[in-house]
């Protein structure tokens, strides 16, 4: 473990430049001057204005004109009561989709193209909501932007969501912008770890990551066979939300809400099939197994252990940012890692409140973080996610808060 320093301001500072804290970037030269490490400097969320309670969601879901099978009630009520979500939030609504885009609500029918235009239509809303909201909360001058990376796995238009947003945001023409699709639910801390290394290269990049999910556009109706299990479960336990923030070394004058100490990637063998996305003529079809939340809970303890050790942490002593993938993942973890409740407290909130707003999510979850302050007197957070492959990604954070 490098040598902590303590500035002035009382913010902690790394004094050893060769400490590589986003693991897998080497600096271009050593670096004389002291260096304090890249932090969130703002951050911002967004959801669509329509609500569903789930406990309501079954019987919508059972009307005649979405051509449920009979039982669908029963079951859908089942998964929505084990989902441990109490409510989401969705750009459209069911009779929206019934009203005015007939394939969509047939199942199998091709409805791709009408999907992407849903998408255009609310994604940039709630884009523009979630990145104002971030700068303002920075404070900085949004002329300072040097780099801008969108992520999505529900939607995709050209020009791109990041170049639409350089002119709603009125930033710099010049910002370094570019668009990442169908990374999957780990695309967040992706983003993250991504603005990290950009962030460590030079002292004055400000990079502006967002994440836009709109599972809703995408959702699949039930299948009149009843076959298609996967369409009833991914159609409950997601919805949509939009999360930004800006990342970079922070300036004399800024003081960040958690500095970035190390960043760690893997994936879990032999599991490509776990979690599965395919681009179809009738929109997207998402496989999960029944074998990803033990996946993913037995290989979360090497991970995490890994990115911990180092510095002297064990699982008790850090609260766990872990993407809110479903109930039964959340469970998995915590038990097999022997974690306290609090611990996973701003996860299980998040879904129950917002359901699984896949990349978005670890937004919203740093944000409970950021609200309620320390947990338990905990200095330190790890943004977690679990994505196709399966993948992990983990960010380990020192909470710094305002």
């Amino acid at each position: 473990m490098s040598d902590l320093g303590t500035e002035s301001n009382g913010v902690a500072a790394h004094t050893n430049t060769n400490d590589i804290r986003c693991e897998g970037y080497v600096p271009y030269a050593v670096k004389l001057v002291e260096q304090r490490p890249p932090g969130i400097l703002g951050m911002g969320t967004a959801n669509p204005p329509h609500t569903y309670k789930m406990d309501e969601f079954a019987k919508i879901l059972a009307k005649p004109e979405f051509n449920g099978p009979p039982g669908a009630e029963v079951f859908v009520d089942r998964i929505c009561k084990a989902s441990g979500i109490k409510k989401k939030h969705t750009a459209v609504t069911a009779d929206e989709v019934y009203a005015g885009y007939p394939n969509i609500y047939n199942f199998g029918e091709p409805s791709l193209d009408d999907r992407f235009k849903l998408f255009e239509k609310q994604g940039m809303n709630i884009s523009i909501e979630c990145s104002e909201r971030a700068l303002k909360d920075w404070g900085g001058d949004r002329s300072a932007i040097t780099h801008l990376i969108v992520f999505s796995s529900t939607g995709m238009l050209t020009p791109a969501i990041d170049y639409r947003l350089l002119e709603a945001l009125n930033l710099s023409p010049n910002v370094k912008h570019y668009f990442v699709s169908f990374l999957g639910c780990h695309g967040g801390v992706i983003g993250l770890r991504t603005a990290c290394e950009i962030a460590e290269a030079d002292p004055k990049h400000r990079v502006l990551i967002v994440c836009t999910e709109l599972s809703s556009v995408q959702a699949q109706n039930i299948d009149p066979a009843f076959t298609r299990l996967n369409n009833i479960v991914t159609l409950t336990i997601f919805g949509d939300g939009a999360g930004a923030v800006v990342v970079g070394q922070p300036s004399k004058t800024e003081v960040p809400f958690f500095e970035m100490i190390r960043c760690k990637s893997t994936i879990i063998p032999n599991t490509s099939k776990s979690i599965s996305v395919m681009i179809t003529q009738h929109g997207l079809d998402a496989n999960l197994e029944k074998d990803v939340p033990k996946n993913v809970s037995s290989s979360t303890g090497v991970f995490m252990k890994s990115l911990l050790d180092e510095f002297g942490l064990d699982f008790a002593s850090v609260g766990w940012a872990a993407h809110p993938g479903g109930k039964p993942i959340l469970d998995a973890i915590e038990k097999v890692c022997g974690l306290l409740p609090d611990q996973l407290e701003n996860s299980r909130s998040v879904l129950e409140n917002k359901g699984n707003m896949s990349s978005a999510s670890v937004f919203f979850v740093l944000d409970e973080f950021r609200k309620k302050g320390r947990v338990a007197g905990r200095d330190w957070t790890v943004a977690l996610g679990f994505g196709p492959g399966i993948s992990i990604e983990g960010v380990l954070l020192r909470n710094i808060y305002h």
